[in-house]
């Protein structure tokens, strides 16, 4: 089993070796650290490559992830089909297609996702959706 990929304490939302992989901690502050301007408390932006890091802004990564792979703490469950903006032209939400056969798409607040990782094209959320 895997040590969590979590952000050490401090909230500071600077870059930080986690678990072997460089990690950014989301925690809204404007402190001229890493952390971006929208507010998802808790999120993590997980690298595989700590030099990219600063290659892509959270902004970028949450409005760029369509077909991205969506998972929860039970598995897989689905892809994001479109990112939902806010008036104020900030992701605000994702259209998640689920399902094999008779597919429906779920709409999934960014509050509820907990991890990035941008090279493995995948979203973790913090828990499972409603049906």
């Amino acid at each position: 089993m895997r040590a969590p990929l979590l952000p050490e304490p401090g909230g500071d939302g600077l870059l930080r070796a986690v678990g072997g992989k460089a990690a950014v901690e989301l925690s809204g502050n404007t402190d001229g650290g890493a952390a971006s301007s929208i507010d998802h408390p808790g999120m993590t932006v997980v690298h595989e490559f700590p030099e990219l890091a600063e290659t892509w802004s959270t902004e970028y990564l949450l409005a760029h992830c369509e077909g991205y792979r969506v998972d929860t703490p039970a598995g897989p469950l689905g892809f994001v089909e479109r990112v939902l903006f806010s008036e104020e032209n900030e992701p605000q939400a994702l259209a998640v297609r689920t399902g094999r056969f008779q597919t429906r798409l779920v709409i999934v607040p960014l509050n509820e996702l907990d991890e990035i990782r941008p090279e493995w094209e995948i979203l973790r959320l913090r828990s499972i959706p409603p049906s």
